[in-house]
């Protein structure tokens, strides 16, 4: 069994739904722990691995964030008030995990 400190091992991105940020990115800019966005683009690399995702957050949340890439977001086509999460990669018991800090919200 891996030890991923209380995150999921694995994440099944679908675009339009849901995703709650579990870790503090940028408390002040609103991307703290339990901020929720609707996942809107996932980026991937040659190996088709997610790289990052993009979310839209409720106004005023990763004002900061979205004011860091509207060039790359242009250029990749991605609406400017998204804001990108990118892939972390942690230490864990002598195993290199890549994983984001996010998890799915589940809406009933």
């Amino acid at each position: 069994m891996i030890d991923t400190g209380g995150l999921p091992y694995e994440i099944i991105f679908v675009v339009g739904k849901p995703y709650m940020i579990t870790a503090n990115i940028d408390v002040a800019d609103g991307l703290t722990d339990v901020a929720v966005g609707k996942l809107s683009h996932v980026e991937l690399s040659n190996q088709n691995r997610v790289m990052q995702v993009w979310l839209l957050f409720p106004s005023g949340v990763g004002v900061k964030a979205r004011g860091k890439v509207p060039n790359y977001a242009n250029v990749k086509g991605i609406d400017t008030e998204m804001v990108s999460v990118n892939r972390r990669s942690a230490t864990v018991p002598s195993t290199e995990i890549g994983r984001f800090m996010l998890k799915e919200i589940i809406s009933h």
